[in-house]
């Protein structure tokens, strides 16, 4: 690696490697301005093909809330518990549908999983767009919350979060790669930073970095509880190597949270329970006849004596 490329964790993003002014001002919208700050812009999902669970079992599992929803007595007929989930599929056909006397239309994105289960991806708005980009063939990964027509006994997810996997991505997910996925501005979209983009500038920052996270746990708490230090978690949070990693990672990263709160909260304890000498001044005094005159009550005895 070249000297001019050498990256400090205080290096602005605009000199990072295909990130240039455009993408550098992108990120400065959303707070992040230095390498360091990238890095803590730490992926909110992952598509995961050992944990998500296919059409077919999430088909299978509100059949049985279906159930179990009728068996409920009136009282609790309007409970609903809503619950998302990220499923990876093929598009199978794409139809787009108007309404409202032809002024509205709706597009329907058919997908099918290697389940064998089809869904319809509903989008009511930015049509064209999806229409763009929804092609079939195309492997998405899509996180939302399914509906289940009883009637036609199908799923459909209303604008889902999608994401089209190209022919790199698709084959790292069949090879069984952890893909992380990043909450994009839209300032960010119109500067063409992509989730496949974002991945690479965070290869790139890897790669190029010549210094360490800094480390924020003591030695003795790592040893004890066997945590990875705070620059391999990160790192790790983004580019997981394994399930295993990833899950480690994330929970040395919350143990770190929440030791510093636990740590804020008793230091706020103990300055409530240090207790300050007042003043003190002779019990026949002047000044103490004063302020036992004024009290708008009467001291009991053990009061007085103290």
């Amino acid at each position: 690696m070249s000297e001019s490329h050498k990256l400090l964790l205080t290096s602005p993003l605009q000199y990072v490697r295909t990130v240039g002014p455009k993408r550098a001002e992108a990120f400065a919208s959303q707070g992040l301005h230095t390498v360091l700050d990238l890095l803590y812009y730490i992926p909110f999902s992952y598509i995961d093909r050992t944990t998500i669970q296919t059409l077919a079992e999430i088909l299978t599992k509100l059949r049985k809330e279906e159930y179990s929803q009728e068996s409920l007595t009136e009282q609790y007929t309007d409970i609903s518990i809503k619950t998302e989930y990220t499923v990876t599929a093929t598009i199978i056909g794409v139809k787009e549908k108007k309404f409202g006397g032809g002024k509205r239309s709706m597009l329907i994105v058919t997908v099918r999983d290697e389940s064998n289960v089809q869904a319809d991806c509903l989008f009511f708005n930015m049509v064209p767009y999806f229409k763009n980009i929804l092609l079939v063939g195309s492997l998405l990964s899509i996180s939302g919350i399914p509906d289940y027509d009883s009637k036609w006994r199908k799923l459909s997810f209303h604008h889902p979060d999608i994401l089209v996997l190209d022919e790199e991505e698709q084959e790292e997910y069949k090879q069984g790669r952890i893909l992380p996925k990043y909450r994009l501005s839209q300032s960010m979209k119109q500067a063409h930073i992509s989730m496949k983009i974002m991945r690479n500038i965070i290869n790139v920052i890897a790669d190029e970095l010549s210094e360490h996270i800094p480390e924020t746990l003591p030695d003795s708490i790592k040893s004890t509880y066997q945590l990875p230090n705070k620059h391999n978690a990160i790192l790790a949070l983004h580019a997981p190597s394994n399930a295993q990693e990833l899950l480690i990672s994330r929970e040395r990263m919350k143990y770190e949270e929440l030791f510093y709160f636990q740590l804020f909260l008793e230091t706020k304890r103990s300055l409530v329970h240090t207790l300050e000498a007042g003043p003190i001044f002779p019990q026949k005094s002047t000044l103490a006849r004063k302020v036992h005159d004024s009290l708008p009550y009467q001291l009991t005895q053990d009061q007085i004596q103290a």
